[in-house]
């Protein structure tokens, strides 16, 4: 008799693997992480594993697009707020997004290499057009909300919500490649400055204001993404607790 699933019970051992995953990706880095370290992490077999993953690419794709999908999820909760202006929901945005990578800042930037890497370009354009079509709609709702009240004076709010996100991912894309350079390069505070203040630009001439009042990121958070932190500990003690696990270190027997 076929073995019935259960897609609760899945979907929760799908998840401690992409738990595990990350765990060892913030320790390792992903180039460094190998699948027998995920068996390990999980104690349990490679047939368990390919019964949710095909391949160590198809884990790394399933971690970005968990990732995205918690980011889209917090950005869509602070849009639907009805006592917020159409300014404040994009600083919102804007910070809480920069609060979040900095929280998960151990993972985010072990990602950044892989991701880049020309062998994962299908992975990240794959993530992204999925991104585009919710990400565009919802700040052309914005937009269009901010032209009913007078803060945004655009014609084409629904054009300008795609343009916008664009305008955005283009930026990720930017700190992501300083980010990569000044990693073997001397840190260059002036040139990241730079960056936010010509994005801060575009994004006001976007929505014809003469200034956004709400900056792409915090400008003073990011030394603290060039400094070293204990996250990946804490993410391991909060696995132990959660699941009872020994921890996600190698079997080193």
């Amino acid at each position: 008799m076929a073995r019935t699933l259960n897609p609760e019970a899945h979907a929760r051992r799908r998840q401690a693997f992409l738990d595990v995953a990350a765990c060892v990706i913030e320790r390792k880095g992903y180039e460094g992480m190998t699948i027998q370290d995920v068996l390990n992490g999980m104690q349990t077999s490679k047939g368990a594993f390919y019964h949710y993953f095909e391949s160590k690419e198809a884990l790394l794709l399933g971690l970005v697009e968990q990732l995205a999908e918690v980011s889209l999820a917090r950005v869509e909760a602070g849009m639907r707020d009805p006592d917020r202006t159409a300014s404040e929901k994009l600083r919102r945005m804007f910070v809480e997004e920069g609060q979040r990578k900095l929280e998960q800042k151990g993972l985010v930037l072990a990602l950044i290499k892989p991701l880049y890497a020309e062998d994962n370009a299908v992975i990240r354009q794959r993530v992204e057009s999925r991104v585009r079509g919710r990400m565009g709609e919802l700040l052309g709702r914005v937009v269009a909300q901010g032209v009913d009240e007078g803060i945004f004076t655009t014609p084409y709010p629904d054009e300008v919500g795609r343009q916008l996100f664009a305008l955005l991912r283009d930026f990720q894309d930017c700190l992501m490649e300083l980010w990569l350079e000044m990693r073997t390069a001397a840190f260059d505070r002036m040139r990241i400055e730079r960056a936010v203040a010509a994005y801060d630009e575009a994004l006001a001439r976007l929505l014809g204001v003469s200034t956004t009042g709400a900056a792409l990121i915090d400008v003073a958070q990011i030394p603290s993404w060039f400094e070293g932190s204990d996250e990946r500990t804490e993410r391991e003690r909060q696995l132990t607790v959660a699941h009872g696990w020994p921890g996600t270190r190698e079997n080193t027997a």
